[in-house]
């Protein structure tokens, strides 16, 4: 008896379905493989990343856009390049890069001039600041100046001057006022004046007075007996002279007879003597004319325009005892010293 047609065709047809199943598994492989897993286990091709510095935009996009992807950055000051010019890229150059092809560059706004600040009258630490702030790293130097018109302490000049192109590195000299110059003093003998007359003249020397100590001594109260500095030493402007005076403690008024002669009593002393006594002065180096003036005790006794090539200058100074001469230049204290006038 023959097998019933109806099985076999049914086998048949499970075949059919099968074998199409199994042909889409294939296809389905195939396009995976090819299109996704072949393409990630090929290799990636490697590219250098090109030097753009110093170039246009425009320049690096035509010589290397087909490429790479030129993507501008910011727009900064340079010291180097010029405006319109790439100063920076990321990546830097000579760099292998694979898959991103962008490269992001700064353009320049141009070389800036940055120019030396003024400084002049300002307090040199001040003046300092200001320059380091600059972001130029600028060495400061200094030196110092007296000025008659500046404040001690603040800048008088600077160099470079204000104005002057800087650069990095840079060293700028900044000149320091040490204040009015101190001209050089010869000290006066202020032994035997009060303390009144020893400030008085210390302050037309522009020296002043320090320290103020009494002493024992056979002078009268109130009388200077010693100074800091001794007469004829050469001190400056603005110094302080200590002084000793006086405390008056063994200082005995004369009662007997005086010292011409006398009985100690008003009525009978002698006539105090007075005699002359020549004062040669010597004036100033140079030429033209000098005012001099001269004080006998704190008095004006001569006062005359001379001319300072004649050298020498003579005058006759009448007085008894001993008297303080000053002699003044100008208005300038130039030399004082006691004179006898007894014979």
């Amino acid at each position: 008896m023959p097998p019933p047609r109806k099985n076999n065709s049914r086998v048949f047809t499970m075949g059919l379905a099968i074998g199409a199943i199994l042909i889409l598994i294939a296809g389905l492989y195939y396009v995976v493989y090819v299109g996704f897993i072949s393409g990630l286990l090929a290799p990636t091709k490697s590219y250098v990343v090109p030097d753009l510095l110093g170039k246009t935009i425009e320049e690096a996009r035509e010589e290397y856009g087909d490429t790479f992807t030129i993507i501008e950055g910011k727009t900064l000051n340079s010291e180097r390049y010029e405006a319109g010019q790439i100063i920076s890229q990321d990546p830097e150059a000579n760099r292998e890069v694979k898959g991103n092809l962008e490269i992001i560059v700064d353009i320049s706004a141009g070389m800036q001039v940055i120019r030396m600040n003024d400084v002049v009258n300002m307090e040199s630490r001040a003046a300092k600041l200001l320059l380091d702030a600059m972001g130029l790293d600028l060495v400061i130097e200094y030196k110092e100046a007296p000025s008659d018109s500046i404040t001690a302490g603040n800048v008088i000049a600077s160099d470079p001057e204000k104005g002057v192109p800087l650069n990095r590195g840079d060293t700028v000299l900044l000149t320091v006022s040490t204040g009015p110059e101190k001209k050089p003093v010869t000290m006066p003998s202020l032994y035997g004046m009060s303390l009144e007359r020893a400030t008085e003249l210390l302050k037309s020397m522009n020296l002043s007075v320090g320290k103020v100590t009494e002493v024992d001594s056979d002078e009268a109260a109130g009388i200077v007996v010693g100074q800091s500095i001794p007469s004829t030493i050469e001190t400056t402007e603005g110094t302080a002279i200590d002084l000793q005076i006086s405390n008056g403690s063994q200082h005995f008024p004369q009662t007997g007879p005086d010292a011409n002669g006398g009985s100690g009593d008003p009525g009978s002393e002698s006539p105090t003597e007075v005699n002359s006594v020549p004062l040669q002065i010597a004036l100033p180096d140079g030429t033209g004319k000098v005012n001099v003036m001269v004080k006998q005790d704190g008095v004006t006794v001569y006062e005359s325009s001379v001319n300072k090539n004649q050298a020498y200058l003579t005058i006759t100074l009448t007085g008894s005892g001993i008297q303080y001469v000053e002699v003044y230049f100008d208005g300038a204290f130039a030399e004082g010293k006691y004179i006898p006038f007894s014979a």
